[in-house]
């Protein structure tokens, strides 16, 4: 059950079903509105989060990999046979 399920079920909303033809559609309450929106802000702020750690993560392996490569060309009785 995700997020938005636990919300409608607290809020006693139905479920979302195909309407029949004399039924309209429920206005959902304003509450689960603002708590869907909160939950997929946080969705968005930690795959941001992820993107800036493997960003991070990236540019330290390149910083290694280059020091790694200096380390080789300027001592090269450093490199295992």
């Amino acid at each position: 059950m995700d997020g938005f399920e636990r919300l409608n079920e607290r809020s006693g909303q139905r479920p979302a079903t195909a309407l029949t033809a004399n039924e309209t559609p429920e206005m959902p309450d304003p509450a689960v509105i603002n708590a869907m929106i909160g939950l997929e802000r946080q969705r968005a702020e930690r795959y941001a989060q992820i993107g800036h750690e493997a960003a991070e993560w990236a540019r330290h392996a390149a910083h290694e990999m280059a020091r790694w490569c200096r380390t080789d060309r300027e001592h090269p009785e450093k490199v295992a046979p």
